[in-house]
């Protein structure tokens, strides 16, 4: 577990020292589906946290679940649903980033990508963690979104967080694939450019 938190908090503050570190490590695929996995199981938890309160998305749905059962069902894909981003943007890093002098296999790839994708899915999670907890404490949802629609700190704020979020999974990914695939940090920022909305694409789609 000591080595979960070293790679948590390696990759929000040194993530190429992290991912320098995930490169050489004889376990990197367990430790990046490890990764995936509990922040897929909290994501879940949040859902369902959100579904016993009956909440209902305030943005439009893609799929077609009635909202009102929307957490129910959201709280049943998530996990399956991140693993499998993880999976299709991985495959995205590892065929682009490929060249003569590229790194380890796809292993390698799955990882260190692992890695990259925690800070983006903690972003998701944290303020629907946070709405999750306000609304089973007694809060109604549109008490909440009358908070968040106030002028003042949060318009701002919800504002400014996505296109953060977005950056900083660009980041952490152009990270990955110049480390994982060890090509020129330009190419690996082209890498990133692609792999950017696969990833956060399948997200918006389907996470609320």
């Amino acid at each position: 577990m000591r080595t979960f938190f070293y790679y948590l908090f390696g990759t929000i503050i040194l993530p190429k020292r992290a991912f320098q570190r995930m490169a050489g490590d004889q376990r990197q695929l367990f430790r990046g589906f490890r990764t995936v996995l509990v922040f897929g199981v909290f994501s879940a938890a949040t859902a369902a946290g959100l579904a016993l309160a009956g909440a209902v998305p305030i943005v439009p749905v893609f799929i077609p679940i009635p909202v009102e059962n929307y957490y129910f069902w959201q709280m049943i894909f998530t996990l399956p649903l991140l693993v499998l981003a993880w999976v299709i943007t991985a495959l995205v890093v590892h065929l682009l980033g490929w060249g003569e002098e590229t790194g380890g296999g796809f292993k390698r790839t799955l990882g260190i990508t692992g890695l990259a994708l925690t800070v983006p899915i903690l972003l998701v999670w944290i303020p629907e963690t946070a709405a999750a907890v306000l609304l089973l404490i007694g809060m109604t949802q549109e008490e909440l979104v009358e908070i968040l629609s106030a002028p003042g700190f949060w318009p701002v704020f919800l504002a400014v967080y996505p296109p953060a979020a977005v950056f900083w999974t660009f980041i952490l990914l152009a990270l990955a694939a110049a480390v994982s695939r060890r090509i020129h940090w330009i190419r690996a920022g082209f890498v990133a450019l692609i792999a950017l909305p696969v990833f956060w694409g399948i997200l918006i789609v389907f996470l609320r």
